[in-house]
């Protein structure tokens, strides 16, 4: 298993630098990328909150969320949201749920109520919404 993981981290950076290699850095477009960034409020501080908001409300609501959806702790529930990804996911792979997939994490995060990881999830969401909405609508 290891080697496999090796192997994708070889591919990563060789495929990372060939793209860094490639494109020519200008220091003063970066410069101004990050003035105009903040003076938009798209700045890293300026995320904070979402940041923040995002992990609070997968902690708070995730595990009743999860369990809403068909992902509890005993498994999926039959005739449920997760149980019809699962036969979808099934079904787009060949016959067998791929493990590392969204319904196998969704699952694992269901059966285990991981605080940590729902977290990890919401301040990533909540990081990706003010980027993609509220740094996108003031540009």
């Amino acid at each position: 298993m290891w080697k496999r993981s090796f192997s994708f981290l070889a591919i990563y950076l060789l495929l990372s630098n060939e793209l860094v290699a490639s494109v020519e850095i200008d220091e003063k477009k970066i410069l101004q990328l990050r003035e105009t960034d903040e003076e938009l409020g798209c700045s890293l501080w300026d995320a904070i909150p979402y940041i923040l908001g995002g992990a609070g409300a997968a902690v708070a609501f995730g595990p009743s969320v999860l369990e809403f959806l068909g992902f509890t702790k005993s498994g999926i529930t039959a005739k449920s949201v997760a149980s019809h990804l699962m036969k979808w996911t099934a079904t787009m792979s060949g016959g067998g749920v791929p493990a590392g997939g969204s319904v196998a994490k969704l699952q694992s995060l269901g059966a285990t109520s991981s605080k940590s990881e729902l977290g990890t999830l919401g301040a990533k969401l909540g990081y990706k919404f003010h980027e993609h909405f509220i740094c996108k609508k003031k540009k």
